[in-house]
């Protein structure tokens, strides 16, 4: 996405972009529980049939939304010559990049060795 939209133009069009989303997100999710809700209490013959109605509504929203980016134009890449192997070390080299690796590393291995010891409800 950071290729398609102008650098002067990211935080808005980030910030328009997820106020929009928020707004459908809330405006959707408050009318799928009124009419759930209204389903429940005047037809529950027919509840399961709602859910499954809805949940396929939405995948089939999802798969749609699948389509719509794919037809995206994506910017032309370029390609890099070189050794693969010296390519990938390549980032290993930024001093602040490692640091993030040895802090997710660490953070990784103490969220693994205190998991067991955390009741599961």
């Amino acid at each position: 996405m950071k290729d398609l939209v102008p650098t002067k133009r990211l935080g808005s069009y980030y910030a328009h972009r997820t106020r929009l989303i928020q707004i459908l997100n809330v405006t959707l999710s408050l009318t799928i529980a009124l009419i759930i809700d209204y389903v429940k209490a005047n037809l529950p013959a027919y509840e399961m049939l709602t859910y499954s109605l809805m949940f396929l509504a939405g995948g089939f929203l999802g798969l749609v939304g699948v389509y719509v980016l794919s037809r995206v134009p994506e910017p032309k890449g370029v390609s890099v010559q070189g050794n693969i192997f010296r390519l990938f070390a390549h980032p290993f080299t930024n001093k602040n990049f490692r640091r993030l690796l040895i802090f997710h590393a660490s953070w990784a291995f103490a969220i693994s060795m205190a998991a067991p010891f955390f009741p599961h409800i």
